[in-house]
């Protein structure tokens, strides 16, 4: 018997007039949206498992004495939600012809034939512990709107969970009265569906992607035939004393100015030795949409130090252009060793961030790394007005591993077994670069990608190449003749270049000269190809020129230590002295009045 008093027997015994009675009162809640005040309060009796200690709270459950006449109410709202929505099939618990013994028996049979079979099969049990009482109200809300139930439907439950009181009956006498702000009312005729449709939803990508799952109320079974499908592998996982609380959020990481100088694995956790990060804010790693009109066209040079980088492929400030590597890249251990030692020595440590999915990590943890890295600096940039460089290396293992997971998933394959969402799945991640509008930050991104057999037509540099703002091309011929850094700039593009330099950025005649060097190059090789084939005793002296300059220019301009660095003027002069080489009636590129001012003499700052 509830609060109120009316025990269930007086409806039974009113017959018909207690029909017309209740329509009525029923009728005026609907149109009203609000239920009588006297429905809102509710006595909560706890009932010992008969397990463990006495005096432990979570060893007690607890059953909600509610008024009779409310239940009559949600029963009435459960009918006409079961009529709206529809629940997975996945779902045995609180389903009409559905028992969790039918989800035993079909568990165990999958479970002999794998074993008749002789194949691998990877279960996860999850146990949501308490999950009555800990969804919270939002998440509640949310499903429903994600079930297409009205309005007027998801006012009216609102309604039965607004201003709710109870008190807790113990042997002795019942307790003050204290409000009830989360979870599902215990008790009540409406809860099991509710829990159902919260269930169905928050779990709706797991069924989609996982592919057997079963439900049973509040208990999840995960059923694969692949390691993958597990985030991290089971190994070391207790079902008895492992718990997942779902929340309705998305995957989410945390953020803070102290992890500069810091080093995380994939999964945003420190392996560094150092105390856990304090978080100023937990972020979506998915990151926020930026609004196209709120984007900065980046016009800002960022000098590298790289002449043919800085002269002829200028990178702007906010943009995104990959590295293509014909040599083989794979950030194993010693990769990462490299990468950590070079910052320490440079004493730039402090100011970098690393996260490091490992050859030996999980390869599903290597879809979320870039995320979790991308949010970061979204932070860093945004938030706190830090100019971020982001290096994501390598892209094409980060590639091999979508391939992978959808495979496992048993996707419909792609150009060469990657999926067909590849190219809208590589874009969440390089258009997460750029300038906003009023904020003094920005995200500059450098993907390192590595083209296996050197195919640029691979589809990982291909689709790359389609969403980003250019790219740098690392040459093996280059590599091998001992030309650091090989860059071979013909096919390499920077398409923010002209945005970003001359006067009052860089100089006056940085374009001009950029345009002239790539000309003459070019001409330099079609030259040195035809050499190969009439010899060098056929070609004019004009041809002799551009072989020369073909000559000097990898060996003096393209070619720098590994540590030498160039400004830009430094670079331009430097370009100036080869181009020396021709005659003033060569250089068709470069205007008059440009070659007035800086092919006589030094050219001057």
């Amino acid at each position: 018997m509830g609060p109120d008093c009316i025990p269930i027997e007086v409806w039974k015994g009113l017959g018909d007039i207690a029909i017309v009675w209740l329509t009525k009162l029923f009728n005026l809640i609907f149109r009203a949206n609000k239920m009588p005040e006297e429905w809102r309060r509710s006595i909560l009796v706890p009932i010992f498992k008969n397990k463990e200690d006495v005096q432990g709270c979570t060893n007690y459950r607890g059953i909600k004495l509610m008024s009779h006449t409310m239940k009559l109410w949600e029963r009435v709202i459960e009918h006409r939600l079961r009529r709206m929505t529809s629940v997975t099939k996945n779902q045995f618990g609180f389903m009409p012809g559905r028992s969790t013994m039918e989800a035993i028996f079909l568990v165990r049979q999958l479970m002999e034939r794998y074993r008749e079979q002789k194949k691998d099969l990877h279960m996860v049990f999850i146990d949501l512990e308490k999950s009555y009482d800990k969804i919270p109200r939002n998440v509640m809300w949310w499903a429903l709107k994600k079930h297409k139930v009205p309005a007027k439907y998801i006012t009216l439950i609102k309604d039965m969970y607004d201003n709710v009181v109870t008190s807790v009956r113990t042997s002795d006498v019942d307790t003050d009265d204290f409000p009830i702000k989360i979870g599902l009312h215990q008790g009540s005729a409406l809860s099991p569906y509710l829990f159902a449709l919260v269930m169905d939803e928050v779990t709706r990508d797991i069924q989609g992607d996982i592919p057997w799952c079963m439900l049973f109320a509040d208990d999840v079974v995960l059923v694969d035939d692949s390691r993958t499908g597990v985030f991290e592998g089971t190994s070391g996982i207790d079902n008895k004393y492992t718990t997942v609380q779902f929340t309705g959020e998305v995957l989410k990481t945390p953020v803070s100015l102290d992890m500069l100088g810091r080093i995380f694995n994939g999964s945003g956790k420190p392996i560094d030795n150092g105390p856990p990060i304090l978080p100023e804010a937990y972020l979506d790693i998915s990151g926020s949409s930026i609004n196209p009109s709120e984007r900065t066209y980046p016009e800002e040079m960022i000098q590298t130090g790289i002449s043919t980088i800085d002269v002829m492929n200028s990178i702007a400030r906010g943009q995104k252009i990959p590295l293509f590597s014909a040599a083989a890249m794979g950030v194993n251990m010693e990769t990462a060793q490299f990468f950590k030692r070079d910052f320490e020595e440079n004493g730039s440590m402090e100011r970098v961030t690393l996260f490091l999915n490992l050859a030996n990590d999980p390869t599903i943890e290597r879809i979320i790394t870039p995320r979790i890295a991308l949010t970061t600096a979204e932070y860093l940039a945004y938030e706190c007005g830090k100019h971020v460089l982001v290096i994501l290396t390598d892209m094409s293992s980060y590639a091999d591993a979508l391939r992978e997971v959808s495979a496992a998933r048993e996707e419909v394959p792609g150009r060469r077994g990657y999926p067909g969402y590849m190219y809208t799945d590589l874009a969440t991640i390089y258009e997460r670069a750029g300038r906003i509008e009023g904020r003094k930050g920005s995200i500059t991104q450098i993907p390192i990608l590595t083209m296996p057999n050197d195919d640029i037509t691979h589809p990982t540099p291909d689709l790359t190449g389609y969403i980003t703002e250019g790219q740098i091309y690392i040459d093996r011929q280059l590599h091998n003749r001992q030309i650091y850094p090989p860059i071979n700039v013909l096919p390499s593009l920077s398409r923010l270049m002209k945005s970003a330099i001359g006067e009052g950025m860089t100089r006056r005649d940085h374009s001009d000269v950029s345009n002239q060097l790539y000309a003459n190059y070019a001409i330099g090789k079609d030259v040195q190809a035809m050499k190969a084939v009439v010899g060098e005793e056929a070609l004019s002296s004009e041809d002799l020129l551009y072989l020369e300059f073909l000559d000097k220019f990898e060996r003096k301009f393209v070619a720098q230590g590994a540590y030498d660095t160039r400004n830009i003027f430094q670079s331009l002069d430097l370009a100036w002295t080869l181009l020396r080489i021709f005659p003033r009636e060569l250089l068709h590129r470069i205007p008059a009045k440009t070659l007035d001012q800086f092919y006589s003499r030094d050219a001057s700052h």
